[in-house]
């Protein structure tokens, strides 16, 4: 079961489909990785800008979120970063490839 699964394990399917469906999808790796590789639809916030830089994506302190990198040290330290700031909504997808088919999409 990957990681996301055992997040999402406690939502009813219903909340689950809706969570996914209605997630930001936010990358935290360097531009250069971004460049090199994303999660279609995701936005690239590399992790040292998450402080200054999250109000540009959203005000919802409600927002679902899911962030995420390379291997998923760096979106752990991220949502632990939005949590602090308010953020309620936020789980650490880990992994690009992960996410990427837990959502079904594709890595452009």
């Amino acid at each position: 079961m990957g990681l996301m699964c055992k997040l999402l394990w406690f939502f009813q399917d219903d909340r689950k489909e809706s969570f996914l469906n209605n997630a930001l999808l936010v990358d935290v790796r360097s531009p250069e990785e971004f460049l090199n590789g994303h999660i279609e639809g995701s936005i690239n916030l590399p992790i040292d800008q998450i402080i200054s830089s999250i109000h540009k994506i959203t005000l919802d302190l409600e927002a679902n979120i899911v962030v995420y990198c390379a291997s998923g040290l760096r979106s752990s330290s991220a949502r632990k970063v939005l949590i602090k700031m308010g953020y309620m909504n936020v789980i650490n997808g880990g992994g690009v490839n992960g996410v990427a088919d837990k959502f079904k999409k594709h890595i452009v």
